[in-house]
């Protein structure tokens, strides 16, 4: 789910029959109309468990995710909402500036859009957070990711990190303060607990 000022969108996830979905659809969040919107471009395969963030309400980042049959992905894709309803979006697929620093692939991730305090000006990024990966492990990683040069870089912060979970939900804070909540692991089925990192962003290793 990624929201855009009086518009929500909704991609893919998994139907009654456990078929993995890819299709793009928009809540009007005055009339409480859904659409479905037929998008132009490379369209993302099948999943769920991905993350979808909108960034300067003009374009959305979807990232990761599974396919029915549980493979993870680690692609990226950008969608260009355009400027109305009447506007067809349009995807294209990521790619990234270095494949070395790409993060495992994960599903049950969060991801949230972050002002990088490092960077002149503090332009918007993205953190993503913990999630699943291709042996069913929970994830603890924090990885970010600059919407400029389409990088990524895995961050290492001080103190007491959150227990690996997935299906867990972040939001941000002040606009400086990650805070994560909840979620589960194989040896603790919900975990209910809050951690925040205090902005700027750690340095990487």
């Amino acid at each position: 789910l990624a929201r855009r000022s009086r518009y929500a969108w909704v991609f893919g996830g998994i139907n009654a029959a456990n078929g993995a979905l890819n299709d793009l659809w928009m809540l009007d969040l005055q009339t409480g109309a859904w659409t479905e919107r037929n998008a132009d471009g490379a369209y993302p395969a099948a999943r769920r468990g991905a993350s979808f963030v909108v960034l300067s309400q003009k374009s959305a980042y979807l990232f990761g995710g599974e396919s029915a049959s549980m493979v993870r992905r680690q692609d990226m894709f950008l969608l260009h909402l355009g400027s109305g309803s009447s506007t067809v979006p349009r995807w294209e697929a990521v790619v990234y500036g270095d494949l070395l620093t790409v993060p495992p692939a994960r599903t049950e991730h969060t991801a949230t859009v972050v002002p990088l305090f490092e960077q002149a000006g503090a332009p918007l990024g993205m953190i993503i957070f913990g999630g699943m990966d291709g042996d069913s492990r929970p994830l603890a990683d924090l990885h970010e990711f600059d919407f400029n040069t389409w990088t990524w870089r895995e961050l290492s912060p001080t103190g007491t990190p959150p227990t690996k979970r997935k299906g867990h939900a972040a939001c941000l804070l002040l606009n400086s303060l990650l805070a994560v909540f909840g979620g589960a692991n194989q040896e603790v089925p919900c975990l209910q607990c809050t951690r925040s990192l205090a902005g700027p962003h750690p340095r990487p290793d």
